[in-house]
């Protein structure tokens, strides 16, 4: 059974779920200030700044939040999912994006060995001028423009290892795709980080290898800093690295030991 039909008898009246990923909730009145998602059994997180709305063993229950008419919309994203993301600075139209990408890892709770999981999807065009690439995007039967996206962090002492990996039981096609950034939603300041409970940004070393593939996408230095919450034990990190090209069949690997 796949979570929309989990739980759609509750998302249906004044929420709005994109796929089994990202949980919408809109102010629909004038003058509301407030709205009350409901988030089903499952581990959300505010998919703006990463800070965790409920934990996985919570019971499914209704969320005041904050929503003014004017502002940002409330989205919450599900754990153990991924989102890709381009910067739409300047953009008035898609042919305007370009070829650069960041993701949104969001993990699940502990696997019980130490690992947390994500899984998701990426598509791997960008010329949307083109509509040659578009019409082999929508030949799903030889393999589409969808490759699938797996992370795992495992965690020891004062380092986390993040693998990801792309694969495709198909042929997609795969335009030249530049990823920039990964934003890691999920991890804990005591468990991995030993960082003191307060707010801040922490900037830890880290270590890069990329496995199988083009040499001008080795490198060794990677930009990473780590947001901690002060009323939370959450902590994003957002790893900066000289881009790389994804192809099916790679894996990229991160490391960093907190400083």
């Amino acid at each position: 059974m796949c979570i929309r039909d989990r739980y759609q008898d509750h998302v249906l009246n004044g929420q709005i779920l994109l796929s089994d990923t990202l949980m919408l909730t809109p102010s629909l009145h004038e003058g509301q200030w407030t709205v009350w998602p409901y988030l089903p059994k499952d581990k959300w997180y505010n998919f703006i700044d990463g800070k965790r709305r409920s934990h996985f063993s919570d019971s499914p229950a209704y969320h005041e939040t904050w929503s003014p008419l004017r502002q940002v919309l409330p989205v919450f994203m599900r754990g153990g999912t991924i989102v890709y993301n381009q910067s739409t600075e300047g953009v008035t139209r898609i042919s305007q994006l370009d070829n650069k990408f960041s993701l949104i890892v969001a993990l699940t709770d502990d696997q019980g060995d130490g690992r947390y999981v994500a899984n998701g999807q990426i598509m791997t065009i960008y010329d949307y001028k083109n509509p040659r690439s578009v019409e082999k995007c929508q030949d799903y039967k030889n393999g589409g423009c969808l490759l699938d996206m797996h992370v795992s962090v495992s965690i020891s002492s004062n380092t986390l290892d993040l693998d990801l990996k792309f694969s495709s039981d198909f042929n997609p096609v795969i335009e030249e795709i530049l990823i920039q950034q990964i934003y890691v939603y999920g991890l804990s300041q005591e468990k991995l980080l030993n960082f003191p409970k307060r707010q801040g940004i922490y900037s830890p070393e880290a270590s890069a290898k990329i496995s199988g593939h083009r040499e001008k996408d080795s490198f060794e230095k990677v930009k990473v800093e780590m947001k901690t919450f002060r009323d939370s034990d959450e902590a994003v990190g957002v790893f900066t690295f000289n881009e790389f090209t994804v192809e099916n069949g790679r894996k990229v690997s991160l490391a960093y030991k907190a400083i």
